[in-house]
């Protein structure tokens, strides 16, 4: 009897099983997927994906760099062009400080005495006029 008995519970599982296959698969990847665990796939497309964007940090670091030493290269020489231009209002206040207003209307006046005065333009024939002479020339 009990070799009836394992006989029919072994060919009831038999033909369960293929039954029995797909629900507990189904089972396995539901749990899988709710539980979030990657797949291979998923493996190699994080993979492929932090390699490409390891390749763009790289470039992006190096033009950073780039951009950060032109930065440092413009401050130094904006600093040096600050310190010029400090030095040139101090010298600027120091002689508009011991400048006479006087003197300086003096110098500009005789410089202005001083300057040749320019030829009178040519008049209708030809003539030109000549300082001092009061005298037109033939």
């Amino acid at each position: 009897m009990r070799s009836t008995r394992d006989f029919i519970a072994a060919t009831l599982s038999d033909a369960a099983l293929p039954v029995l296959r797909r629900p507990v698969e189904d089972v396995i990847y539901e749990t899988l997927d709710r539980k979030q665990i990657p797949s291979r796939t998923d493996f190699k497309e994080l993979r492929d994906l932090a390699h490409s964007l390891r390749g763009q940090l790289a470039g992006a670091t190096g033009g950073v760099k780039k951009v950060a030493a032109q930065v440092d290269e413009l401050d130094a020489r904006v600093a040096e062009l600050d310190a010029r231009v400090d030095a040139l209002e101090q010298r600027v206040l120091a002689v508009e400080a011991a400048a006479d207003p006087a003197r300086i209307v003096a110098a500009v006046l005789q410089a202005l005495d001083a300057r040749e005065p320019a030829p009178a333009p040519p008049d209708g024939g030809g003539r030109v006029r000549r300082r001092g002479a009061g005298q037109r020339t033939p």
